[in-house]
């Protein structure tokens, strides 16, 4: 418990104030004996506890010496006190003095009484207590100095204090009013903002048998001066759900067929001017449907756009399914002179590309396997007699006529060309035949097709023995494309191609090439004959120079020496 000492001009005030947890009644008048506070001495004073919120109330009664003692509360007025502060007031005192409010509001003293005074005479009863007000609440009907929390069914609705049948004409409108302690129809001139009327009633949305709001009113159908419905679905809760407007907004068009406000024309209807109309005008005659993000949109216009199809009445970004496009034009069947159907099945064209075949009227991709046989870049559903070969392609099954083509060979006992034989066959005269190898006077080549019996190799390819390959082998020399293990005949000269060539063999020659000499049946570099210990004579290495001739080297020797002397 805490003491403090008011020692400020006027009466010496001490006040208490607990600190304990425990419900307990606070001694309002306090006789204090000889104390000694901050220097002072405190004799016989009376002190004034204040009450705080809980408990909140004062009891009226005698102090111990039989004689009423009066003190000053907080706001300084007189006001008659017992000696202790109580949660709630004892039956013979019920009744709870406060100024005028609403709600439990209490401002001033607050007294327990066995009645009411004259200065609070109205009684309003909340949930646990009794108050003693100098006027009832707003949201409380007057009944012999009693506030009472409700009206009767027959006069349900409070107006001034008083439960009427029906709202006087100054405050027509009937609103529910709430309060901590009860609900009630309070009569009022105005709903509040964000509230409609409906039968002189405020309704924070509209029913469903009168959904529209126009000026603050829930009606049936809109009127002549605003005649247009507008939904926001964002305000479905309130009474601006479905509201009557004399214009459609920016954002939305009128479809005048149920005087709605629309964010889209429905399917049945065309857009002309801001307007959702069934028929577009005779200056704007045609349809035009818009294709915008999966979203379609039909509108009238005086003529089709730039980069649009037109059909009939009607104008598209891109031709319906059932219609195919012809220069600016959807059409149903395409003309004698674009007769055929693009693969993407959009445009009637003159004729189809390289890379597509013809089926019926229509250019694609490939034929259909009721029809995979192709003549002339034509589908059939078999070869004609005279076209007695195949070639499967991606397109389907090519018919021919003998040969097989360029590049391609014909598989023997069918009339399937082929661009290889199969495995363990051989090409004989564009044939691939089923031997074990080629016949006797032929050679036998690989190439793309297979392998193949030839009579004579490629120009790029060396004969060894049967087989035109690639490269002779590094013991062999190479002779007139052959590969021999000696040079002999009319070329009887080795000559030893370098890395420049692709193959490396030696190479049998008539005379040695330029640059190049004879030594030992070999052409070798005339640079190299010294080292051989002979001379260069007509492309020869040879140990000494004909009588006539000098040798180059002992002639600069002899110049030398003639020079030293």
């Amino acid at each position: 418990m805490i003491w403090r000492v008011d020692a400020g001009p006027g009466p010496l005030m001490l006040i208490l104030s607990s600190t304990s947890s425990h419900r307990q009644a606070l001694l309002f008048l306090v006789t204090c004996r000889l104390l000694v506070l901050s220097g002072m001495v405190v004799q016989w004073i009376k002190a004034l506890v204040i009450c705080r919120k809980n408990p909140p109330f004062i009891m009226s009664g005698i102090s111990n010496n039989g004689a009423k003692e009066r003190a000053a509360v907080m706001d300084g007025a007189l006001a008659e006190m017992t000696k202790s502060c109580v949660l709630n007031c004892p039956p013979d005192a019920k009744f709870v003095t406060a100024y005028s409010c609403d709600g439990v509001c209490y401002s001033g003293n607050k007294r327990c009484s066995s009645e009411c005074p004259e200065s609070h005479p109205f009684v309003f009863k909340s949930t646990y207590l009794y108050h003693c007000l100098n006027k009832c609440p707003s949201f409380t009907a007057v009944n012999n100095r009693k506030c009472e929390l409700s009206c009767p069914l027959g006069r349900p609705y409070l107006h001034s204090g008083r439960c009427l049948s029906k709202c006087p004409l100054t405050h027509p409108f009937a609103m529910l009013r709430n309060s901590l302690f009860n609900e009630i129809l309070v009569c009022t001139d105005r709903c509040h903002e964000g509230m409609g009327s409906y039968k002189n009633a405020c309704v924070s949305t509209c029913p469903s048998k009168s959904p529209y709001e126009c000026h603050g009113k829930c009606v049936s159908f809109c009127g002549k001066d605003r005649p247009y419905v507008n939904t926001t679905p964002s305000k479905k809760s309130t009474i601006y759900h479905q509201q009557c407007v004399a214009k459609c907004p920016k954002e939305k068009n009128l479809w005048t067929e149920r005087n709605e406000c629309v964010s889209k024309c429905p399917e049945t209807t065309i857009l002309f001017n801001d307007t959702c109309v069934t028929k577009c005008p005779s200056d704007f005659p045609l349809n035009y449907t818009k294709e915008n993000h999966d979203k379609i949109k039909h509108e009238c216009v005086e003529r089709c756009p730039v980069h649009t199809f037109q059909y009939k009445t009607f104008c598209f970004d891109t031709c319906p399914p059932y219609l195919k496009h012809y220069l600016s034009n959807c059409t149903l069947n395409c003309p004698k002179t674009f007769p055929f159907i693009s693969s993407d099945n959009v445009s009637c064209v003159q004729s189809c590309p390289a890379s597509e075949v013809y089926s019926e009227n229509k250019c694609d991709k490939s034929c259909p396997q009721e029809k995979k046989y192709i003549v002339n870049k034509t589908c059939f559903e078999f070869c004609p007699d005279a076209f007695n070969l195949q070639l499967e392609t991606q397109q389907g099954t090519l018919c021919l006529k003998p040969p097989c083509p360029p590049s391609f060979v014909l598989v023997e006992g069918t009339n399937q060309c082929a661009r290889s034989c199969p495995k363990n066959m051989f090409i004989i005269d564009d044939v691939c035949r089923n031997v074990s190898t080629c016949p006797n006077g032929t050679f036998t080549e690989k190439s793309s097709h297979g392998t193949l019996c030839t009579d004579k190799c490629s120009n790029s390819l060396y004969i060894n023995g049967n087989m035109c390959i690639k490269k002779c082998p590094s013991h062999t020399v190479i002779e007139d494309q052959h590969c021999n293990n000696n040079c002999s005949g009319t070329k009887p000269y080795r000559f030893p191609r370098g890395s420049d060539y692709d193959n490396q063999a030696i190479l049998c020659v008539s005379e040695c090439p330029d640059g190049y000499c004879m030594y030992q049946n070999k052409c070798i570099s005339c640079n190299e004959c010294q080292y051989h210990q002979q001379v260069v004579y007509k492309n020869l290495c040879v140990d000494s120079c004909p009588p006539t001739y000098e040798d180059s080297a002992s002639l600069i020797k002899e110049t030398e020496e003639n020079q030293e002397a």
